[in-house]
């Protein structure tokens, strides 16, 4: 069984039109399909679903560490600036990502970001945009 994991921002939001079949696939065929974001999940799901892209698991960054924080195991800071988007630690935010994959048997994780790559044991596939200012 695969397991994939799929950043939202960037990835899911940018790629929908592709992802979705895909995903649509891996689920009837049995594998798993994991959203893996930085936001809270009542924020992003509907979109998700939105895009039609299937899953079948759910992973927001912001949930684990207010769910940790809340049960003692952790007291990771968080912030909310005045557009409601959560900030914690640079360096705690970009090791959960990879944390999840590596305790979840995530077999790749899809990701437009480079940084999180360094703390990624799970096989990790960075999609980058084409920079408009050079031929290739």
């Amino acid at each position: 069984m695969l397991k994939i994991g799929l950043d939202f921002h960037g990835v899911c939001d940018t790629y929908g039109a592709l992802i979705a079949p895909l995903s649509r696939y891996l689920v009837e065929q049995g594998h798993q399909v994991h959203i893996i974001t930085g936001q809270k999940q009542e924020e992003i799901v509907n979109l998700v679903r939105a895009l039609g892209i299937e899953f079948t698991h759910f992973f927001s960054i912001t949930d684990y560490h207010e769910r940790i924080n809340s049960l003692g195991k952790s007291k990771t800071p968080i912030r909310y600036d005045d557009r409601g988007r959560p900030w914690m630690d640079e360096t705690i935010w970009n090791q959960t990502k990879a944390e999840y994959c590596a305790q979840n048997d995530i077999t790749i994780h899809i990701d437009d970001s480079e940084k999180y790559g360094r703390y990624f044991t799970t096989p990790y596939i960075y999609i980058g945009k084409k920079n408009e200012n050079t031929d290739c």
